[in-house]
């Protein structure tokens, strides 16, 4: 691979508790890749915003050129998972849950938020991402590919 080329991969594989194998598994290529971003820090019930466009937010990636985003929830602590939430330029937003031990890749920062709960309208770029605790104070880990 050429400098600026990176690959974005996930694997599954394994036997279900019926017995049934498990085999899946995905590679996304990047190329023009200036630089990666890879933090580790604690979050509260608050929801902190760790992605976004707007200069000077004090968010620690900045969005306008995230080719990829990953976030994993570190802790160990059951019921301890967190909240991440995607909120485009029209206020929409998505949000989803990430379990401990478990991560979120977004492989690109288009989204279409639909509050309407109709049929797909149309893509819109991420303006900010926020992640929050459910409880307690878990660390996350965030990977931001630029």
């Amino acid at each position: 691979m050429a400098n600026g080329d990176v690959t974005v991969s996930l694997s599954v594989n394994g036997t279900t508790v019926l017995g049934k194998s498990v085999n899946f598994s995905g590679t996304q290529a990047l190329s023009g890749v200036a630089e990666q971003f890879c933090q580790e820090f604690p979050v509260t019930t608050t929801a902190t915003t760790v992605a976004s466009i707007a200069v000077g937010s004090g968010a620690a990636v900045d969005l306008s050129d995230v080719k990829a985003i990953a976030i994993q929830n570190l802790s160990t602590t059951v019921g301890e998972y967190i909240i991440v939430g995607g909120i485009d330029s029209g206020a929409k937003a998505i949000y989803a849950k990430v379990d401990i031990g478990a991560m979120i890749l977004l492989s690109n920062k288009e989204v279409d938020a639909n509050v309407t709960g109709g049929a797909f309208a149309a893509l819109t770029d991420l303006t900010s991402v926020t992640i929050q605790s459910a409880t307690g104070t878990p660390s996350v880990s965030i990977l931001a590919i630029n």
